[in-house]
């Protein structure tokens, strides 16, 4: 959606001199503070609104003084030119639109330094999806000309969806969490401490009871691995010998016996059980290469590292590092 004529000002932080924001800057922000802050219970409460900065995109509650050096340092969230977070309601949008403003936020995030400016979890999210989901969102565009905006196809929504869960905060006001941050982090705790499935149900449960209403935390050990299996990276289970003769796959996917020792490669039925699965007796975890290659290729961060072999050849005949072999 196009800036407004009004709110350009957001944007042109800088003034001609470049040695600080401009006047133009300083008076806009002061007029973003008073709207923000005209009738606005929270703020009569507690002193404190959304600030809108690059770093803390309106989910983080701060004082009037921290959100002006925010904005003046880092400037205003990309995209955020109506302030539906702080009370302004969003104009109608017509039926011939410009480019989502997403593609936007995702272009800046590609562009040199601006990393930092997004959160941890924002950023993991950006690079597992790589710098060619931008594309995803450009669905009818040519040569930034007007273009009927289309619904995004599957793997741009997870996009939408993990971005949006990274953004959220736990629930509202909470400043130290977000949606997609405490689900990691539960699953973190619960493989760093073998905690059995049951044991983590229940503490989530407890957190969520605790909790203000409406709340964004995972009900239960498959919600949360569910909110955060869009960000790729799986696995494949496959079923293996009990002495480590083989394995079923490919050709031997429909074996049901060892072709070498002969063992089961099922654990026996149970007499007069109906509908019953066939349940293997060993099985190992696979973790296919080339996603984790191209998630290395994905993120400005190991990029580099990855094309250091192709980047720093050794131009003398001397043997100084294996790729140079």
């Amino acid at each position: 959606m196009e800036v407004p004529e009004s709110r350009k000002w957001m944007y042109n932080r800088v003034g001609p001199n470049r040695t600080g924001p401009s006047d133009e800057f300083f008076s806009g922000v002061e007029e973003f503070i008073s709207y923000a802050c005209g009738n606005n219970p929270r703020f009569m409460d507690t002193g404190t609104i959304r600030c809108p900065c690059v770093r803390c995109k309106c989910t983080r509650f701060q004082g009037l003084d921290d959100i002006r050096v925010h904005l003046y340092r880092k400037g205003f969230q990309p995209g955020y030119h109506y302030w539906t977070a702080h009370g302004e309601e969003m104009p109608e949008i017509p039926t011939m639109v410009t480019v989502d403003v997403e593609a936007d936020a995702v272009n800046y995030y590609w562009q040199d330094n601006n990393r930092d400016n997004f959160n941890p979890y924002e950023q993991m999210v950006m690079d597992a999806a790589g710098p060619s989901i931008g594309n995803e969102f450009l669905q009818g565009e040519d040569n930034n000309q007007y273009a009927v905006p289309e619904p995004p196809n599957p793997d741009a929504q997870a996009f939408f969806d993990m971005l949006s869960a990274a953004q959220a905060p736990l629930w509202d006001g909470c400043e130290s969490h977000s949606e997609l941050s405490a689900a990691m982090r539960l699953l973190s705790i619960k493989a760093d401490y073998n905690m059995p499935q049951g044991c983590f149900d229940d503490v989530v449960h407890l957190m969520k009871e605790t909790m203000p209403e409406d709340n964004r935390m995972p009900a239960d050990f498959y919600q949360t691995k569910k909110s955060v299996s869009k960000l790729g990276l799986g696995y494949q289970r496959i079923d293996c010998c009990i002495n480590g003769c083989m394995i079923y796959y490919k050709d031997d996917a429909n074996e049901r016996q060892c072709k070498f020792c002969e063992a089961d490669r099922y654990k026996p039925r149970r007499i007069g059980r109906r509908n019953y699965k066939d349940i293997p007796v060993k099985r190992m975890w696979y973790l296919p290469l080339i996603p984790r290659l191209q998630r290395l290729y994905s993120s400005t961060v190991t990029a580099k590292e990855m094309r250091w072999h192709y980047e720093h050849r050794s131009e003398s005949n001397n043997l100084c590092h294996p790729s140079d072999g």
